[in-house]
């Protein structure tokens, strides 16, 4: 064989392994698209199951919660609903003590509002009773007063001689030319 075969040769040979390239090539990306596929499938497929299993769960805590409450109220049934017999009763005890209470602060409002009414009213008459005494105290030492007044003038002139006792009264110098006092004159001025 001849240099020109070997090459010749080593061409075709070159071609066929670069057809045998393409082909591998395109069945691998048919294999690597097709493996995609299966891949997004296969999410979809667990996707739908994690779904599913959801669901199912929910369905069967449902059902175990029905079935539960079923089976506390079937043997709890009597002693519940005497309990909750009982708890109406309760609640509506401490509803009616609650209103019973609020009536009696309400009442208890208005004793002291009528106590500070009464009390004040007793300072205002408690007041007007100090002032009518004192007035009356006033009054009173005044004349009092008077009475002091008209005995100093009377022990004033009995002090300077105007005035003497003279047998069981008194006597009153009067002067040479008396004056006289009172509405008719029925009096004498003493000096």
């Amino acid at each position: 064989m001849t240099g020109a075969d070997t090459a010749h040769e080593l061409k075709a040979l070159a071609l066929r392994m670069a057809a045998v390239v393409d082909v591998l090539e395109s069945r691998s990306e048919a294999s690597a698209a097709g493996m995609s596929g299966a891949r997004t499938h296969l999410d979809e497929a667990v996707q739908r199951l994690g779904h599913r299993s959801t669901a199912l769960l929910q369905e069967v805590a449902t059902g175990v919660q029905s079935a539960t409450r079923a089976a506390a109220e079937e043997a709890l049934g009597p002693p519940a609903a005497t309990l909750k017999t009982q708890v109406a009763a309760v609640l509506r005890s401490l509803q009616d003590s609650t209103r019973q209470l609020a009536l009696e602060r309400e009442a208890f409002g208005r004793q002291q509002r009528r106590a500070l009414w009464i009390g004040a009213g007793a300072l205002v008459l408690g007041a007007l009773m100090v002032v009518g005494a004192s007035a009356a105290w006033v009054a009173m030492k005044r004349k009092e007063l008077a009475q002091m007044e008209f005995a100093k003038q009377i022990h004033a002139a009995t002090a300077a001689g105007a005035l003497v006792p003279c047998g069981d009264g008194l006597c009153a110098r009067i002067g040479a030319s008396p004056r006289k006092a009172g509405k008719n004159g029925e009096y004498v001025v003493v000096e």
